[in-house]
């Protein structure tokens, strides 16, 4: 080979060279980062708590999703999709993606209003309450079931109450129930009370007699225009360990007094021997216990919420806790057979009793 010929192929082979070490190949480079880009947020409305699916390009990874200043935590997400729940604080508002320097905010969640569960309807309800004793003959004869024929009449708007308040061998027995039977001032057992008003039964007296007193007391009480409504939240925090939050609401002008609101706890589905009835009796609305104030103390009559003229529209919210015994078998609390008893009272001059029951509610635990 001629040396010309040779220098011409060595200068072929350096700038095929420097071609392949200088060319276009871009394998090796960073691609630029695609903005995010939600396209549509599925429901793109509802109230806290909603779970929300946010579809759209490029949005995984990213550095921090927002509804509006809140930070959301994201349940599942893709470069395509992420879902979410609404955080309780959120309010209507922009969905951000955070993805270094670049933000979309392209989508808006609406925020609907939430059913605020201690704001209640103005129903007046009627609390329906029986004193009684697992050893009595009558109570289990005609009693109990005409207490309980008469809170079905009501249905939600009753209050059904069992005091069992006798004396410490009955095994149903509570010392808050002793209580409550020394207000009422019951003289024999069973006695009825509608609204914590004893019905009083002129004997000898036949059972239809005694059933319409009830009616005729209950139907009055039912029939009236509420003053005041109640609404209340019953939740275990931990185990055993429960909390009771109320909302008075005065739906009209209320003269100068004394008003408490108080709470109990009482329990459904307490198989226990009935005498006059079965050894098998399902006892239903049976008190408990009564919850203590937000101080830690315990009363009868609850807390006081005002002690002036109350104009209409004034509200007044309490917290209320209670612990439930370490009782096992069957009087250990069970949750699903527990409910919370919101009573506002009238009290007297001193403070110290009720003159009248003004409205009451009812809720189940969770």
């Amino acid at each position: 080979m001629k040396i010309s010929s040779i220098s011409k192929y060595v200068g072929i082979l350096a700038i095929s060279a420097l071609t392949f070490g200088c060319g276009d190949d871009k394998s090796n480079e960073a691609q630029p980062a695609q903005p995010p880009k939600i396209s549509r947020l599925s429901p793109a409305s509802g109230k806290t708590g909603i779970l929300v699916l946010a579809e759209g390009e490029n949005l995984a990874p990213f550095d921090s999703i927002r509804l509006g200043k809140v930070r959301i935590s994201t349940l599942a997400s893709n470069s395509t999709s992420f879902s979410f729940n609404v955080p309780a604080n959120a309010v209507t508002s922009k969905v951000y993606v955070y993805k270094g320097s670049m933000i979309d905010s392209s989508q808006t969640f609406t925020v609907l209003p939430s059913k605020d569960e201690l704001d209640v309807e103005d129903v007046q309800n009627v609390m329906i309450s029986e004193f009684t004793a697992t050893w009595c003959g009558p109570c289990g004869q005609w009693g109990k079931p005409t207490i309980s024929e008469v809170a079905e009449k009501y249905g939600k708007r009753s209050v059904k109450v069992s005091f069992n308040s006798s004396s410490q061998s009955d095994i149903l027995f509570v010392q808050d129930a002793a209580a409550f039977a020394d207000y009422v001032s019951i003289d024999g057992y069973p006695t009825q009370a509608v609204n914590l008003k004893r019905v009083v039964q002129v004997f000898p007296a036949s059972l239809t007699q005694i059933k319409q007193k009830i009616y005729d007391i209950s139907d009055v009480e039912a029939a009236k225009s509420p003053d005041a409504v109640v609404g209340l939240t019953f939740v275990e925090d931990s185990p055993g360990s429960y909390t009771i939050r109320t909302r008075t609401r005065f739906i009209n002008n209320m003269p100068n007094g004394i008003y408490n609101v108080g709470v109990f706890i009482i329990q459904d589905g307490i198989i226990e021997a009935q005498n006059g009835n079965s050894a098998s009796f399902e006892h239903t609305g049976v008190l408990r216990r009564v919850a203590l104030n937000e101080d830690g103390s315990k009363t009868t009559w609850g807390t006081q919420i005002a002690n002036t003229n109350v104009r209409a529209d004034a509200k007044f919210e309490r917290t209320f806790t209670v612990q439930a015994p370490t009782t096992t078998g069957k009087l250990a609390w069970v949750k699903a057979n527990m409910k919370a008893v919101a009573v506002i009272y009238k009290m007297n001059a001193s403070g110290s009793r009720p003159e009248s029951v003004i409205n009451c509610n009812m809720v189940n635990a969770k």
